[in-house]
């Protein structure tokens, strides 16, 4: 039986990925049992951009033309992921640095003098993402285009929206790591005694808490109201005089 279409699943259930076949040619959705956990999944392979309807864990990639073995690479790849490497590394290797703050986030939200909007974020996150992690630019413009809403938000709203991004950019750092072509260099020694899944999940560690940071950065900038900027400025004005008059004695 020839096989004209062929992928990656994951089952919403227990989060295991394996690959799939089909000799069905433009097939539309994905029927399958779970080899892990026997859960029958029905999944749409080709989704509405809309937004709309039930949401789901279930995710299929497709991989034309890729032969079973790659294919059995790469679930494997995806279901050894880089957040359960991690911390072993750092068992293994106790000369690791400790990453400060790593689990760091935002406790509650700030109440805002003036609603963000959509154009302040963007800019905002490109700008800092283009002076801190310029490789990861095309990565968080595109997670910015699906994620970031129309309308401008209050504090409530840009607080939940900041950790449903953080985990956005989390899973699509992920994603990038697994594809056919660069698979390979999760098993590499990239510097001595550190493979590239510890090497690169402490990379991910430091992108994702630089965008927790800038995004709690943002959140103050936007809960500054106009009389607490004009008390700043009255100081720098007083601390300016000051200054002028210690230098004349």
């Amino acid at each position: 039986m020839s096989t004209l279409s062929s992928g990656i699943w994951r089952c919403p259930a227990c989060m295991h990925h394996q690959p799939w076949f089909s000799s069905k040619k433009g097939l539309k959705a994905l029927d399958r049992r779970c080899s892990k956990c026997s859960e029958r999944t029905r999944v749409l392979i080709e989704r509405s951009g809309s937004g709309q309807g039930r949401t789901s864990d279930a995710r299929v990639w497709m991989r034309p033309g890729a032969s079973e073995d790659a294919l059995i690479r790469e679930a494997a790849s995806r279901n050894h992921a880089l957040k359960s490497t991690a911390k072993e590394g750092v068992k293994e290797q106790s000369d690791l640095p400790p990453i400060w703050g790593v689990n760091w986030r935002p406790e509650a939200a700030l109440e805002f003098s003036k609603p963000l909007s959509r154009e302040v974020i963007r800019s905002e996150i490109l700008r800092f993402v283009a002076e801190r992690w310029e490789g990861h630019l095309k990565l968080v413009a595109s997670a910015l285009e699906s994620n970031l809403p129309i309308k401008s938000m209050d504090g409530n709203e840009f607080h939940n929206w900041s950790e449903s991004f953080s985990k956005c950019l989390y899973e699509a750092f992920d994603e990038r790591l697994h594809d056919l072509e660069v698979g390979d260099v999760l098993e590499m020694e990239i510097m001595p005694r550190r493979d590239g899944r510890t090497y690169l999940s402490r990379r991910r560690s430091r992108f994702i808490l630089d965008i927790r940071l800038t995004l709690r950065r943002l959140a103050h900038s936007a809960a500054v109201t106009l009389k607490q900027r004009l008390k700043w400025h009255r100081w720098m004005v007083r601390t300016k005089i000051l200054d002028e008059h210690l230098k004349d004695l």
